[in-house]
C-alpha cells in the first residue's frame, strides 16, 4: 500500500483526530470552490438556467444544451475538487 502524501500540514491526531477541509487554510479555497460548483450542478440550478435561456433566446436548443453542458462540467470539477484527487491521477 502506498503511503499518502499530504499537501497541507495536518494537526497532531492526538489533539484533533477529525479534520474538516475548512479547518485547514491550505485546503479551504479548493474545498469551497468545489462546494459552490456542487451547488451549481444541482437540478434546481439547471432548471433556473433553462428557464432563463428559454426566456432570452428564441429557439429550443440553446435553453437545453447550454445549461446541460455548464451543469455537467461544474459537477465534474466539483467532484474532483472536493474528493481531493485533483491533479494526482496515475500517481
Amino acid at each position: 500500500m502506498n503511503p499518502i502524501e499530504e499537501k497541507v500540514h495536518l494537526p497532531d491526531p492526538e489533539t484533533q483526530f477529525l479534520v474538516h477541509p475548512l479547518d485547514l487554510p491550505g485546503a479551504r479555497k479548493e474545498f469551497l470552490t468545489g462546494w459552490w460548483l456542487g451547488i451549481v450542478a444541482t437540478p434546481q440550478f439547471y432548471t433556473a438556467l433553462l428557464a432563463f435561456f428559454w426566456a432570452v433566446s428564441n429557439n429550443y436548443v440553446t435553453p437545453i444544451l447550454v445549461p446541460l453542458v455548464l451543469v455537467v462540467i461544474a459537477g465534474w470539477i466539483s467532484s474532483t475538487l472536493t474528493r481531493g484527487d485533483c491533479c494526482d491521477h496515475g500517481r
